[in-house]
């Protein structure tokens, strides 16, 4: 069963019957971006409350936002900010959560060590048909070592198209993929689903 949702997670949203969840926001290389977060893999804000093994404390908003925020993140000098957390009603005082914090207007993220997914360019394709998906200019995979940046690997829209493609196609065979950012990527979402 995870690897099904682990499937639909990466082919994207636009194939998902699932409703699409809200992403968090990251300031990257001058622009506003998403970064990724689904019903199977956590925002880097979740990974804080699953790893310190605080209580969480935020109540879903609706069926596109379960994890109950919208946190806004900046990638500057190679380092992941946590900038502002919105909840369901208001802006949240990041104090509150990182009492280090107090007075700043952005907090180092160094407790996460894991793969973020930064997708640039959102952009509607229309089809024949009437239908359209939602597709992105470059998917943009960093892997970060408390909050700092060791590898960042950009795939644009078709080279990750293929990536997944063969990643699945090759899963059950003899010869899996074992390298490349989707293989890395869906590594990392499963060590981190053993932790709970």
């Amino acid at each position: 069963m995870r690897y099904v949702i682990v499937a639909l997670f990466l082919i994207g949203a636009c194939y998902a019957s699932a409703t699409e969840q809200m992403p968090d926001v990251i300031l990257y290389d001058g622009q506003t971006c998403e970064l990724e977060t689904s019903w199977e893999y956590p925002s880097p804000l979740e990974a804080y409350f699953y790893t310190s093994g605080k209580e969480y404390p935020f109540r879903m908003w609706h069926t596109a936002n379960y994890r109950g925020h919208v946190a806004t993140w900046e990638l500057t000098n190679a380092t992941l900010y946590l900038v502002e957390i919105e909840g369901k009603t208001a802006r949240l005082d990041i104090g509150k959560i990182f009492p280090d914090a107090k007075g700043k207007d952005k907090i180092k993220a160094s407790w996460f060590s894991g793969i973020a997914w930064v997708k640039t360019g959102r952009h509607k394709k229309e089809y024949k048909d009437g239908t359209y998906s939602i597709e992105y200019q470059t998917y943009v995979f960093v892997r970060f070592r408390q909050g700092v940046v060791e590898k960042k690997v950009t795939l644009t829209d078709d080279q990750y198209r293929k990536a997944v493609s063969e990643y699945f196609k090759r899963r059950e065979t003899d010869n899996p993929v074992k390298e490349g950012p989707i293989f890395e990527y869906a590594q990392y979402i499963n060590s981190f689903r053993k932790k709970e």
